[in-house]
């Protein structure tokens, strides 16, 4: 039997094929290797040389620089990197390993929720994306939203539960990277992510 939410995917396919929008998808299954070529348009784009976000902005740090990707990155990963849903569900439905990190410990969600691709993160948290992994520096996909002034996908990924108390190798929480002002900042987000939290409350805790 099929669920409501399985059911809603099959016709979504239904109606892309019928448009002719997606293609047969042929994709090798490769987890850690991708040959050249294949997924290097991730790692072509270059940036920052581990997952600490760049900053320019005295003690807050942006998630805006652009990230490196080494030899794990999967095609999950490439496509939620550029929004591109339709390839992102043919992925999913095809069995690809949804919570799979790249060497930095990004995983397909992070990669959407930072570059503000609604869609995408939808179809990830509703597959089952585990919305609290965090990176090698302790990010999570709702502290890269937070970070760069996405309200849609905070909203997205707390209503689903993501953990707003979660907090980085700093000591940083979602909260706390919602508190900058200026383009990314966003009191809908800190609202959002609060919880009862203080600025810099992480570290009176631990």
């Amino acid at each position: 039997k099929f669920s409501a939410l399985q059911c809603a995917i099959v016709a979504m396919l239904a109606l892309i094929t019928a448009r002719g929008a997606l293609q047969m998808v042929f994709v090798q299954d490769f987890h850690t290797h991708p040959p050249a070529g294949r997924d290097a348009s991730l790692r072509a784009r270059g940036g920052h040389r581990d997952d600490e976000p760049q900053h320019s902005h005295g003690h807050h740090q942006s998630d805006t620089a652009s990230h490196m990707v080494g030899e794990d990155v999967t095609p999950l990963m490439n496509a939620a990197h550029e929004g591109d849903f339709e390839k992102a569900l043919a992925l999913i439905l095809k069995g690809h390993d949804i919570n799979s990190k790249d060497d930095f410990g990004w995983t397909a969600l992070r990669y959407a929720a930072r570059n503000n691709h609604v869609e995408v993160v939808s179809a990830l948290i509703h597959n089952g994306a585990d919305m609290n992994l965090a990176s090698k520096t302790g990010r999570t996909p709702l502290m890269s939203a937070a970070s760069n002034g996405h309200e849609k996908i905070c909203e997205m990924l707390v209503d689903a539960g993501a953990d707003i108390m979660m907090h980085d190798e700093t000591l940083k929480t979602a909260y706390d990277l919602a508190m900058r002002g200026g383009r990314t900042g966003s009191p809908r987000i800190r609202e959002l992510v609060a919880g009862g939290q203080t600025p810099g409350s992480a570290r009176t805790r631990r």
